[in-house]
């Protein structure tokens, strides 16, 4: 699938090399809640079968974590370009504590990760219902930039026919007053 995206996104920019930004930025954020998501199911088979997790999945999971921690901190400077109480700075700040804290503590405590050592015993159906609970705001952002997005090309696109219009309107007002004295 990301190979077919890649491609799809090469002939994208091709075109419109503008496009970069947003493209980068919608690839992460679905990258996010993908990592997000399998993260969380790394977690059901120890909780269905009350066994431990074996080795080979507690690394495999931390290397998952590892690549959404990173995206994250490719995402989170975007922050700085938002107005604090915009939408989508809180969006951001709900997303670092919903999901970023208290979801990553969560799976991280039912897979006996956790510093504190305590491991609450909650049924799968429980920790699922919390975790994809904390992943909400995940694609809230997602849906909430993506909406930010399109606003902000559609108000360049507005601006770009305004600014026709006003030089078609000048250049025919030159032709009419160039026409009006050689007449």
């Amino acid at each position: 699938f990301e190979a077919v995206l890649r491609w799809r996104m090469a002939i994208a920019l091709e075109t419109e090399p503008d496009l970069i930004d947003v493209l980068i930025k919608g690839m992460m954020l679905a990258d996010l809640r993908e990592q997000a998501g399998r993260l969380g199911s790394y977690v059901i088979p120890p909780l269905v079968t009350g066994e431990p997790i074996r080795s080979r999945h507690v690394i495999e999971s931390q290397q998952v974590r590892g690549r959404l921690l990173a995206t994250w901190m490719l995402m989170e400077p975007l922050a700085a370009s938002l107005a604090p109480d915009s939408e989508l700075g809180l969006l951001l700040d709900r997303t670092r504590q919903e999901f970023f804290i208290k979801g990553l503590a969560l799976r991280d405590q039912q897979l006996g990760l956790d510093v504190t050592e305590t491991r609450p015993v909650v049924d799968a159906i429980t920790f699922t219902r919390a975790y994809v609970a904390s992943m909400q705001p995940l694609q809230q952002l997602r849906a909430g930039l993506m909406e930010d997005i399109r606003l902000t090309y559609l108000r360049k696109e507005q601006e770009a026919w305004t600014g026709m219009i006003q030089s078609m309107a000048l250049m025919l007002t030159i032709v009419l007053l160039v026409a009006g004295l050689v007449l």
